[in-house]
C-alpha cells in the first residue's frame, strides 16, 4: 500500500511540474490544492538565492507565498523585507 501511495504521489508531482513548465496556472492550482500535495519548487535556485542575498523581495516574496514553508521560516523570510528597510532608516 505504502508504495502505491509513494507511486500516487509521484504521478501527480509529475503532472505538477508538467502544468507549471506550460503555465497552466489554474490547473496548477487546482490540482495542488485538491491533492494537498506541493511541488515546493522555485524556477531556478540560482536566481532566488541571488535575489534574496541582493534584497530583491519583490521577486522573492511572490515565489515564497507558492512554497508550502513551515510557520517559522515563513516568519523569518518575511521579517527580513522589514529589516532591510529599518536597517537603512538607521
Amino acid at each position: 500500500m505504502t508504495s502505491l501511495l509513494m507511486t500516487a504521489l509521484c504521478v501527480i508531482k509529475i503532472v505538477l511540474q508538467f502544468c507549471k513548465e506550460n503555465s497552466l496556472n489554474q490547473t496548477f492550482q487546482t490540482l495542488q490544492s485538491e491533492c494537498q500535495v506541493s511541488l515546493n519548487t522555485v524556477d531556478s535556485v540560482e536566481t532566488f538565492v541571488s535575489d534574496i542575498n541582493n534584497g530583491r523581495w519583490d521577486s522573492v516574496l511572490p515565489q515564497v507565498s507558492q512554497l508550502k514553508l513551515p510557520r517559522n521560516k515563513l516568519e523569518d523570510l518575511y521579517e527580513q523585507p522589514i529589516n532591510s528597510i529599518s536597517g537603512c532608516l538607521l
